[in-house]
């Protein structure tokens, strides 16, 4: 070995290494260098001036051509609508509609058939029928439905079938439902004829039909469940064979069977479950599940998983998670998650498909966020570690992840994010209080959020879910003979926040792909499919994209393949 005049310290002990180890320098055993991207962490772009304004972005919110148009206040202008395409750029008021500070008193907001509809006041005609194609010159009023000054308010959009549903109030006929397929104008069904109007809400799909809530008498005070095509003709109520004239209902859910359970009461038992068969031609009572007067109270129905799932109250065990099948059989208490009489009010509940997240209190781990899997039910993340409360709610569903506000050990309430595995603290907006946030949109991956600045003000957001992060093992020197039977492998290891990627790597020398793997559990491991010649080799590494990330910045690195050894 030699060691010319001038080498560094570095450079011996380097050559004495290989030495000590029987080998040419070259030969002796390096670590495995890794090169990465910057870790991108939930990129946080401000999209609007904090300086007294505050955004009401859900549920007041409708995507329509890659924009989220949403209900937005600021003093200046008062509430009004607004667009986002996720940019500061793209982030601006759609329209002035009513001039001035008092705002339009924006209702709805629901997609339909390539636009947004909603309502809004406007001087002279009140809050009438509204539609955007996110454009300010495509913001226009559709119908004034209510002539004149007085509202027709349009609330509760629902979409079924081909056709758009909601509640509208006229002078003489009072709120009944209305509909329209976006062609051909506005059809009234006129439930109770008269000034009073059956008042539907709690629209509900249930194929090309309706069910909702209506009243029969001036005073509210009794509650029927309707169903309606949008003809009078296809309108009727569903209790009609039962002899009980005073139920009120609450809220639908739809049964895997077709019919659709209901939770209603009267004096005698109460708010218990009723259901209708799958013709929607009559409904009945399913389950009286604490006898009396008082009730269980079932709130939340929630469609998932073949069955319906509910909080409801009992002597024994207070209000905790119950699900049904439609049967009275199938009815059951799932799980008494805080023992005793104490309750777990189990609520926030959001479908994702072979899993629904929720909210709930135990007594180990306070109110907390859960996930229900294969019938299983698990904590999430104990945010706010023993038995105070992070008090967590889901927020808004991000492809698999779920974004939800919580509460940390200092009491500060901030958006997080898990993929029911691994749960991430998005971001620390606001020291001294908590951010929230308190109203969200999603595009994509990009979650559109209101968060708080202080007690006065807020400020609208992005969180930016779809960067992703490479990190890529390779060794620094590679033997010709691996390069020539090509058996150079690189590690590349791809990671986004509280998400496991799917996709493929590649790598290229100069604008020619030399290898090419499949993500499995986050991880690809690389082979060079083309021969590298003796000498440096400048490679690119590049994540392609999927499971909602966007492809990811390239990583270079250099490797040098050795000569041949002469014999």
């Amino acid at each position: 070995m030699r060691i010319r005049l001038g080498a560094t310290v570095l450079a011996l002990v380097v050559s004495l290494t290989g030495l000590a180890t029987g080998g040419d320098p070259a030969h002796a055993r390096q670590p495995s260098p890794t090169y990465s991207t910057a870790d991108p962490g939930v990129p946080i772009v401000p999209l609007a001036d904090a300086d007294s304004v505050s955004f009401d972005v859900s549920p007041m919110s409708a995507r329509v051509g890659g924009r989220l148009v949403f209900a937005g206040y600021t003093d200046a202008t008062g509430n009004e609508p607004w667009v986002s395409d996720g940019t500061p750029a793209g982030t601006r008021m759609l329209r002035d509609i009513v001039p001035g500070g008092d705002g339009s008193s924006l209702t709805g907001f629901i997609t339909f058939r390539g636009a947004v509809y909603f309502g809004a006041r406007t001087p002279g005609l009140g809050i009438e029928l509204w539609v955007t194609d996110g454009t300010e010159a495509g913001t226009r009023p559709l119908a004034d439905l209510n002539p004149g000054e007085p509202d027709s308010r349009p609330s509760g959009f629902t979409i079924a079938g081909d056709r758009l549903y909601f509640a509208a109030a006229q002078a003489g006929r009072g709120v009944e439902l209305w509909s329209t397929n976006g062609t051909d104008g506005l059809n009234l069904t006129d439930i109770v004829p008269g000034p009073v109007g059956s008042a539907p809400y709690g629209l509900m799909a249930h194929g090309d039909k309706v069910v909702f809530g209506g009243t029969l008498d001036a005073d509210k005070a009794i509650r029927k469940p309707f169903v309606s095509d949008g003809t009078v003709a296809g309108t009727f109520r569903l209790d009609q064979m039962d002899a009980r004239v005073d139920l009120k209902v609450g809220s639908f859910a739809p049964l895997a069977d077709g019919g659709v359970v209901f939770a209603a009461g009267d004096a005698r038992s109460g708010q218990e479950l009723w259901r209708t068969d799958a013709a929607l031609t009559r409904a009945d009572g399913l389950i009286d599940i604490r006898l009396g007067a008082d009730g269980s109270g079932p709130r939340r129905l929630t469609a998932w998983n073949g069955r319906v799932w509910f909080s409801a109250r009992t002597d024994d065990a207070g209000v905790e998670l119950w699900s049904t099948d439609g049967t009275e059989a199938g009815t059951r208490l799932f799980r008494d998650f805080h023992p005793g009489t104490a309750s777990g009010y189990p609520g926030g509940f959001v479908p994702a498909g072979d899993r629904m997240f929720f909210s709930v209190a135990d007594p180990a781990a306070g109110e907390e966020l859960w996930v229900l899997s294969g019938g299983t039910a698990r904590l999430v993340h104990d945010v706010r570690p023993g038995p105070d409360p992070s008090y967590a709610y889901p927020v808004a569903l991000v492809g698999e992840r779920l974004l939800f506000n919580a509460e940390d050990a200092a009491g500060n309430g901030e958006p997080w994010l898990t993929n029911g595995t691994t749960t991430l603290k998005v971001a620390d907006l606001r020291a001294d209080g908590g951010s929230g946030p308190f109203g969200v949109g999603v595009l994509g991956t990009t979650v559109i959020a209101s968060t708080a600045v202080d007690r006065l003000t807020a400020r609208l957001v992005a969180f930016e879910l779809d960067r992703a992060q490479l990190q890529v093992t390779a060794k620094r020197r590679y033997p010709h003979k691996a390069a020539a039977k090509r058996r150079i492998r690189l590690s590349v290891q791809v990671g986004a926040p509280a998400l496991v990627p799917t996709g493929d790597v590649v790598v290229t020398r100069g604008s020619k792909v030399v290898g090419r793997a499949t993500l499995v559990n986050g991880t690809a491991r690389v082979r060079l499919t083309k021969r590298l010649k003796p000498g440096r080799h400048r490679l690119t590494v590049r994540f392609l994209g999927g499971s909602g990330l966007r492809p990811s910045e390239p990583v270079t690195l250099t490797i040098k393949v050795r000569k041949a050894r002469r014999r």
